[in-house]
């Protein structure tokens, strides 16, 4: 079944997320998102995000509405992570870029949801946490540029044993009550930047590792 076009549709920009283009759409159709959901046949009036949710929306409809084909819209969502040892793309905003949000109130673009992601990949600007350290040191933050990498082509390379490796570092990050095994999406910057540093150093030495990036904490340490 077909619909009428929605009367203003500004473009999506470049890697926005579904959920994001949707929220901007309801507000230029000056709805509420769960109403624009509604009207574009979306299941349960939310908007889908990764590429396994769309499942029974109705595509004709949403097509229709937005005047975008099926592959763009797909093309919108996240990569499926199900089978994945780590949990690198995150279901929720724990980052966002201060100059894009300015300048675009509401945007949330696809990269800002990966763990290994650190700077806009539109303006170049450090991507800013939820909830912001207080002081962080430069060789922290040298050592979690690198666990970011090495996660990055891990994934890109689908390199299972290095996945697994780097799921049992986090799993004893875990253990040791510093964060858990979802901290490289942590919206705790602190965490989430000792747990890719954890990563990083972890390929070689898990133990050792996780012990080097606790060393401010004797008992830690020793334990």
């Amino acid at each position: 079944m077909n619909v009428r076009p929605l009367l203003f549709r500004p473009p999506p920009a470049r890697d926005e997320l579904l959920s994001s283009w949707i929220g901007r759409l309801a507000k230029a159709n000056h709805c509420s998102v769960e109403e624009l959901c509604g009207y574009l046949g979306l299941g349960q009036g939310r908007v889908p995000e990764h590429i396994n949710d769309p499942g029974e929306m109705d595509w004709a409809r949403l097509c229709s509405a937005v005047q975008r084909t099926r592959n763009e819209i797909a093309a919108m969502t996240l990569q499926d992570t199900v089978h994945h040892a780590v949990r690198y793309v995150s279901r929720h905003d724990f980052q966002y870029c201060p100059g894009c949000t300015k300048q675009t109130p509401g945007l949330v673009l696809r990269h800002w949801r990966f763990a290994w992601s650190m700077t806009c990949e539109t303006c170049g600007q450090s991507l800013a946490a939820k909830h912001p350290a207080e002081a962080v040191s430069d060789r922290l933050l040298a050592r979690a540029a690198r666990g970011a990498q090495v996660l990055e082509t891990a994934v890109a390379s689908n390199d299972l044993r290095r996945l697994r490796r780097m799921d049992l570092t986090l799993a004893i990050v875990s253990i040791l009550g510093v964060g858990n095994s979802a901290s490289v999406i942590s919206t705790n910057e602190l965490e989430r930047l000792m747990a890719l540093a954890a990563v990083g150093v972890g390929m070689t030495r898990p133990l050792l590792g996780a012990a080097i990036m606790l060393r401010g904490n004797g008992q830690v340490v020793r334990e």
